[in-house]
């Protein structure tokens, strides 16, 4: 039994809880991505404003959802939520509270603190544009016919005839 427990003990040590970043926060969910956030402001005005201009920006492959938002300092049950919600807190013009510190380090939470509306809009966009998967092209720009393979000391390498079109590395 105790055996157990200092087993239990030690695997909470090495555990570190891995929560969204507002870099990774993307999550599959049918083929469709969820960004999610919980956001806190210092006015109901613009909160409204930031609500209203986050509901605007549409894409067809990932939704941004506002698990909650409301007027206030990022208080450690803001953390708790996000955490349980894979979310980003985002907060603008407010100030966090000491225990929403501690908890978003031990909860593996990211507060992000803007006081211009356009920079958090802006970070929004970026995550949401920058996290899907690019669109791989592949474009045939000239066949070769390979001749002879060489063994070298740093690899292989192909000695090849350029059938037509061009050949670049």
């Amino acid at each position: 039994l105790s055996d157990e427990r200092l087993e239990a003990k030690r695997a909470s040590k090495l555990y570190v809880p891995q929560r969204a970043t507002l870099e990774s926060l993307l999550e599959t969910a049918g083929g469709q991505k969820v960004l999610r956030i919980v956001l806190k402001c210092d006015t109901q005005g613009s909160l409204e404003a930031i609500v209203g201009a986050l509901k605007q920006i549409e894409t067809k492959k990932v939704n941004l959802e506002i698990i909650h938002s409301a007027v206030g300092p990022i208080s450690e049950s803001d953390i708790l939520l996000a955490s349980a919600s894979d979310a980003v807190v985002v907060g603008f013009n407010v100030k966090v509270e000491s225990m929403a510190v501690s908890a978003a380090k031990r909860e593996g939470v990211q507060i992000k603190l803007y006081s211009i509306i356009y920079e958090l809009l802006d970070q929004i966009k970026d995550a949401m544009a920058g996290l899907l998967e690019p669109e791989l092209r592949e474009t045939v720009i000239g066949h070769a016919e390979v001749k002879q393979v060489f063994q070298l000391s740093r690899g292989i390498v192909a000695g090849c005839l350029v059938t037509n079109g061009r050949i670049a590395r």
